[in-house]
């Protein structure tokens, strides 16, 4: 079931685009416009457009009242196993993407999430990483003699570098 879209709408739902025209057909596609992704998430799902048509002409911005329930399967080998969050997300032009709270009551099931839209716009699926645990990596050693008699001293030098994203503490081996 993955990629797939699910779209509930209650009856008696006001549908009308900003044209003050009422949309005779509904369609979610795969994006071939892919707005901007943050560098901070992960995709996780194609990005979905919403589009409303009158006749054959997509129409501006379709609202609805009371707002649908999007429910969004996707594929989980492309979820990092250091995920901290999966969400669904809409474009806003001026905002970028915009993270949607799952409905109330929803209990997601394996590979989906779900939020609840009022108008039609891009939608994806994201995911938020936890940060990689402290990870030392010590390079550059350097002695400042090659060779010492005994009883002399030698001053050993080495860099350590976290290639982790928490702070960690690491002590050289004497």
């Amino acid at each position: 079931m993955q990629n797939r879209v699910f779209v509930t709408m209650e009856r008696n739902t006001y549908v009308v685009s900003t044209d003050n025209q009422l949309p005779d057909k509904l369609t979610v596609t795969q994006s071939n416009n892919q707005p901007p992704l943050p560098a901070d998430l992960i995709l996780v799902s194609p990005v979905y457009d919403l589009t409303g048509y009158v006749g054959d002409k997509a129409v501006s911005s379709v609202q609805f009242d009371p707002a649908l329930r999007l429910v969004v399967a996707y594929d989980q080998s492309l979820v990092p196993t250091n995920v901290a969050s999966l969400f669904l997300a809409y474009y806003d032009k001026t905002q970028g993407w915009v993270s949607l709270g799952p409905p109330e009551g929803f209990i997601a099931g394996e590979g989906q999430v779900a939020a609840v839209v009022s108008h039609f716009t891009p939608f994806a699926v994201f995911a938020t990483l936890k940060p990689l645990p402290a990870r030392f990596l010590v390079h550059d050693l350097r002695l400042s003699s090659s060779q010492v008699k005994p009883g002399e001293n030698i001053t050993i030098t080495v860099q350590v570098t976290n290639q982790g994203g928490l702070s960690g503490e690491y002590a050289v081996p004497a």
